[in-house]
């Protein structure tokens, strides 16, 4: 009888730079996890192994691991195993965050089950000091197993604190006063730069002396707020040396067409999903294909990092060769904010446009985050320092409820542009960057941004559509991808570069009465 097809074990891509490994203490939590349920696949053994070395001073080989893998395959196996090692044996404390409260709170039911369970796991049910299961305050404490006088599992001597795990959703101050040796970071195709900058200071005196952080994720979706995971996966498959990371990631090409994918998917479901035929069945997975878009199915389900390089409308390098990592805007120059926000209206997107000391324009992306509440504030913050702040919305945009609130602070200008004046700011922008030639030496460049992931997903998946007059417009109902950071950065551009030519723009340093100004 013919065995039954089996997802691939090994990563499609695997990057593994730290110190060289001497031994790993995933080999002693692999042998535990057997006797609380959790048989690891070989791929998931792998991870563990490799997660969890040491180098030949005794420290963690790895000070960042990460893993992209599509849903449902087994990521929160993995976790728990690390997890119960790093309590039961290591003594360490961790920290496990989720983009949800509701997510967090699953996870720690399940760690928790381990140790509420004294008939079937009494080793685990006495190790336990406290339980807390109060919502946003879900933690597991443990007794050290022994100290230098033996208690029995409980301390005597007052020094009984063990290894610990407390959950938590991630939030601007959600990990204040928290101090941990481990780091967990789930969807982590939902964590922000804000949020991050948050959690890290937990790291900073841990009892270990020897941190580490974790990243779960898949790759992020047109509605996320992606920032940190999509810098982790670019870091890793830049070409250079990235020390003491440890990534693994299953996946279709970046460049490869997703209905292309989409069509010729059951060979690419088995090499991206190492579950496949253990803990997922073809059926679900047909099922899925039959249902989702190409690009959603392509990214759910065939792991696919969509790139520039998959561009609708740029296929011959051109928006690689306009990128200039080192590029700033030049000192007092004019500058131009443009506002826009995602067609579901889950995302509000911030763009700034100036010229740099060449000459040369330059955007980018300055915040991307959910809901508008923000927004307001986000000026505030910054006007009084600068003395005023020019900003373009789109008059027939979603953005455009929040142009009275903007209006209401002083130093602010606002501009309501139409769909005819975006069309042709487009159109400019489309001109400008085919005018880069990028390289050294002789480079032109007609317009500088920078590697940010948040706009080169919307320039990936954008397309256009010529309705009005033969003009261009970015597409947004029919882009592959969220294109609302890249109108953003359009219209901002288009106003700086128009009114400038008719002297209608200047430096707020040549006039302290005008609203553009240098940040």
């Amino acid at each position: 009888m013919a065995r039954e097809r089996k997802g691939c074990q090994d990563p499609s891509f695997e990057l593994a730079c730290g110190e060289p490994v001497d031994f790993s203490d995933g080999d002693e939590a692999l042998l535990l996890a057997p006797a609380y349920g959790l048989v690891p696949d070989p791929w998931q053994a792998r991870h563990v192994r490799l997660a969890l070395s040491r180098g030949a001073g005794g420290g963690v080989a790895f000070k960042r691991v990460a893993q992209s893998v599509p849903r449902q395959n087994g990521k929160n196996g993995i976790i728990e195993i690390i997890q119960l090692h790093k309590m039961i044996v290591q003594g360490r404390r961790v920290l496990h965050t989720a983009h949800e409260v509701k997510t967090a709170r699953k996870a720690f039911m399940r760690l928790a089950s381990y140790f509420e369970n004294p008939v079937q796991y009494p080793d685990l049910a006495a190790m336990v000091r406290l339980i807390r299961k109060a919502n946003g305050q879900e933690a597991i404490l443990l007794h050290k197993p022994s100290c230098a006088a033996p208690c029995g599992g409980v301390c005597s001597c007052g020094n009984n604190e063990g290894g610990s795990i407390e959950f938590s959703a991630r939030s601007k101050g959600a990990a204040r006063g928290f101090t941990v040796d481990d780091l967990f970071c789930d969807e982590a195709q939902e964590l922000t730069d804000e949020q991050l900058e948050a959690l890290s200071p937990t790291l900073a005196a841990a009892p270990s002396g020897d941190p580490q952080q974790y990243f779960y994720g898949t790759p992020p979706s047109v509605d996320s707020v992606a920032e940190v995971f999509p810098r982790i996966h670019e870091a890793a498959h830049s070409g250079k040396t990235v020390e003491g990371m440890f990534w693994q990631e299953w996946s279709i090409p970046s460049d490869m067409d997703p209905e292309t994918a989409r069509g010729d998917w059951v060979d690419l479901a088995y090499e991206t999903n190492p579950a496949l035929g253990i803990r997922i069945s073809l059926e679900t997975v047909a099922m899925e294909q039959s249902v989702m878009s190409g690009v959603g199915f392509s990214r759910e389900r065939l792991g696919q990092w969509l790139t520039v390089k998959a561009s609708s409308y740029w296929d011959s390098g051109e928006w690689e060769r306009a990128c200039d990592p080192a590029s700033q805007i030049g000192e007092d120059v004019p500058l131009v904010f443009g506002v826009e926000r995602s067609s579901n209206k889950s995302l509000t997107h911030i763009a700034v446009a100036g010229l740099r000391a060449d000459g040369v324009p330059h955007v980018e992306v300055v915040a991307s985050r959910a809901g508008t509440d923000w927004v307001r504030k986000w000026f505030e913050d910054r006007v009084g320092e600068y003395g005023g702040m020019q900003v373009v919305i789109n008059r027939s945009s979603p953005a455009d409820i929040l142009r009275m609130d903007l209006e209401e602070v002083d130093g602010v200008s606002v501009y309501r542009s139409a769909f005819p004046e975006e069309r042709r700011w487009t159109e400019r922008f489309l001109n400008l960057v085919e005018e880069s030639t990028g390289g050294k030496g002789g480079a032109r460049r007609g317009l500088a941004h920078l590697p940010q992931p948040v706009l080169d997903m919307a320039v990936a998946g954008m397309k256009l559509n010529y309705s009005h007059g033969g003009a261009p417009g970015v597409d947004r109902k029919n882009s592959a991808t969220d294109v609302t950071p890249l109108i953003a950065v359009i219209i901002a551009l288009g106003f700086l570069l128009e009114f400038k030519e008719s002297n209608q723009v200047r430096s707020v340093y040549e006039d302290d009465s005008y609203s553009i100004v240098v940040l």
